[in-house]
């Protein structure tokens, strides 16, 4: 972010050139919910993007599309990854849970595109969604985040339950933007947990989904349904999406 502004503190001229600016986001090994901690100070996803904005709106392209064209976190090599242990390694369910996490947080800050580092692990970086010492057999990441393109293809945000109050994020996401009737996807995760909340449905009869696909009915009382959250995503929806 100093960098940008250095940079346009130089010559405003460079931003009269851009059509979409990349970034690449990277907090491991902390959530993408979450600041992480440096020696010089502390970020997050969020922060700097709103730094970002304001840079830009300093000369009058506060607009300018902002992708996250590299983005992750490391598993270490006790659970499979392809490089030594770094010491900033996160376990490989939260691995799963923080890519899909990544995703939800740049749709709900307004990134309209997202890339993880690497599918697999190469360049030092035991990151990837498949795991090439072992015929790129598929990490629970690549099944978590099917499952989330198979239940919104192309989500866009419709409303926000929670937005880190008590550690908690519920957001609800039209599961399809290209299909003005399609449903609503509630998803929600805890930074810790796990916790049981109350979640307002728009629905009677429902299904509550596991961020690796398991799915089971539900039933709301009084309009609300109760589940239990956490680190790992549930997705909660009306009309039978998954098989």
């Amino acid at each position: 972010m100093r960098f940008v502004k250095s940079v346009l503190e130089k010559d405003k001229r460079n931003l009269t050139e851009v059509d979409v600016f990349s970034t690449h986001p990277y907090v491991n090994p902390s959530p993408p919910e979450l600041n992480k901690k440096a020696s010089w100070g502390s970020y997050s996803v969020a922060n700097s993007l709103h730094s970002l904005r304001e840079n830009f709106a300093e000369y009058g392209q506060a607009e300018i599309p902002v992708w996250y064209t590299e983005g992750g976190w490391t598993i270490s090599p006790d659970e499979g990854g392809a490089y030594e242990d770094k010491g900033d390694n996160v376990p490989l369910m939260h691995h799963a849970a923080y890519t899909c996490r990544y995703y939800a947080t740049a749709v709900r800050l307004g990134v309209q595109c997202v890339t993880a580092m690497f599918i697999t692990d190469t360049d030092g970086y035991a990151g990837g969604h498949f795991d090439r010492q072992n015929d790129f057999a598929w990490r629970p990441t690549a099944f978590a985040v099917q499952n989330m393109i198979r239940l919104m293809p192309h989500p866009k945000l419709e409303g926000i339950q929670s937005d880190g109050e008590g550690m908690n994020y519920i957001y609800e996401f039209k599961r399809d933007a290209l299909d003005a009737e399609s449903q609503i996807v509630i998803m929600a995760y805890r930074i810790e947990g796990p916790q049981k909340v109350e979640v307002p449905v728009p629905f009677e009869n429902g299904f509550v989904t596991q961020m690796l696909g398991k799915t089971e009915p539900v039933k709301s009382a009084g309009g609300k349904v109760s589940v239990e959250i956490g680190p790992y995503p549930v997705y909660i929806y009306g009309t039978q999406i998954l098989p």
